[in-house]
């Protein structure tokens, strides 16, 4: 077998190695109801992760699920960006345009401005859409 997640196969195995130790520990001290449950569950979830360490579907659908995280990441930055610049841009074309009296920077400058609003606004309704539907 193939191992493909080397976090989970180590994961699973020292699950299963905190269970031996308590087990170790139980037939020494006594055996209470918590330890042995406690005992079942580490088996189990160490099982379930060497498991799925071997298993190629969960290797893709980590992959596939780290890929849409980091696009995600990537488009949120570079829209925070494009805002930043957007902001930057206002401010110069706006004063430049009051210093110098030239009408079509000021112009320029309320149009970034109007776009800046709009990618505000929408920012905004999505942040409501999806924090009502999820």
């Amino acid at each position: 077998m193939k191992i493909y997640s080397k976090k989970r196969l180590w994961s699973g195995v020292g699950l299963l190695v905190l269970a031996a130790l308590l087990l170790v520990t139980m037939c020494i001290k006594g055996f209470r109801a918590k330890s042995v449950a406690l005992v079942v569950v580490l088996v189990t979830i160490g099982l379930g992760e060497l498991g799925s360490a071997m298993s190629r579907q969960q290797a893709i659908e980590d992959r596939e699920e780290r890929t849409a995280f980091i696009e995600s990441k990537a488009r949120s930055r570079a829209f925070s960006l494009t805002q930043q610049i957007c902001l930057v841009l206002t401010i110069a074309l706006v004063v430049a345009g009051a210093v110098k009296t030239y009408l079509p920077l000021l112009a320029m400058g309320i149009a970034t401005g109007l776009i800046l609003t709009l990618s505000t606004v929408c920012e905004i309704a999505a942040t409501i859409y999806y924090e009502k539907r999820y």
